[in-house]
């Protein structure tokens, strides 16, 4: 059904070259779990699929990430080699990036991980408004739940300030806790962390997606975001209230600022919210869920 490319094949250029480097280093980044929670959905729902193929068995054709995938799928689209082609979401910044490529006429569809990063792209480019579909990666579902032990902190690029005084709180109430730093764990040990975890408090201005607090919600640990309501690039900005969580919702958490911290957190745990993020999560964030989601995304330009 569909060819899904994440970098080139061809040996001369240095995306490919970067792609071994990262192989053999074992780095994972981001695309690499986009890609793997695809293939796993995918293959629940007895999909066909390729993933790089040297020798490309479909017409349609998604270039997941790579720009320079990308620049070789749009020339086979102009001789007329493909029929479809799908572009996103790991690959370019703003669309002016690289010559402008993610404008190209010859991009058929452009997958976006949430709302605001699409409200971004059109409010600098309107033509693309009916272009870019809405399409969030999804995550594994675990079979062992949290036992609701202890406070989890997940700190990635919160202003000093604002993560000293959360745990101030924290040890001024006697409250244990665990930290996760981003860049200084590995997926396995954060999965031990949410097993005991009774909330998960995620400290990051900005997410495109938030696949780490998706991951929290399948073991059925509610979040508390920290609400950062701007994203700042090196030419541009863009405002969102959900800009530091996008598919965070009241079956999945909260969010709080340092003035709403302390009572936020009594309400947890006082167990004065409904939540259920596990159920949330499985419904519409699960590798199966985002895979229909997928389906459902690309079916009008499969042909």
């Amino acid at each position: 059904m569909i060819s899904i490319y994440t970098h080139t094949n061809n040996p001369l250029k240095k995306e490919f070259w970067k792609y071994i480097a990262k192989k053999a280093v074992r780095k994972y980044s981001g695309p690499d779990a986009v890609l793997d929670s695809l293939k796993r959905g995918l293959k629940e729902l007895d999909i066909p699929f390729q993933i790089n193929p040297l020798i490309r068995k479909y017409n349609t054709v998604h270039v997941l990430a790579g720009i320079s995938i990308l620049e070789e799928m749009i020339n086979k689209k102009t001789q007329g080699k493909i029929k479809t082609l799908i572009a996103g979401p790991a690959l370019v910044q703003t669309p002016y990036d690289h010559n402008d490529i993610i404008q190209d006429k010859n991009i058929d569809l452009i997958l976006f991980p949430s709302q605001w990063t699409k409200d971004f792209y059109v409010n600098l480019v309107p033509n693309l408004e009916e272009k870019i579909k809405i399409w969030p990666a999804g995550v594994k579902i675990p079979e062992k739940v949290s036992n609701k032990k202890k406070v989890l902190i997940f700190k990635k690029n919160i202003p000093e300030d604002v993560y000293n005084q959360i745990i101030k709180i924290l040890q001024g109430k006697d409250i244990s806790y665990d930290i996760i730093t981003y860049g200084n764990y590995n997926k396995d040990y954060y999965h031990q962390c949410l097993l005991n975890a009774s909330v998960l408090i995620y400290l990051q201005p900005t997410e495109s997606q938030g696949l780490a607090l998706q991951e929290a919600w399948s073991y059925d640990v509610p979040t508390m975001v920290w609400q950062n309501k701007i994203w700042k690039g090196e030419k541009y900005e863009w405002f969102d209230d959900k800009i530091s969580a996008p598919y965070l919702t009241k079956d999945s958490g909260v969010f709080f600022s340092l003035d709403t911290f302390e009572s936020e957190l009594e309400n947890i745990i006082n167990n004065q919210h409904e939540f259920n993020p596990r159920k949330y999560c499985i419904e519409n964030l699960s590798d199966k869920a985002t895979a229909k989601i997928y389906l459902e995304k690309i079916k009008p330009y499969v042909k």
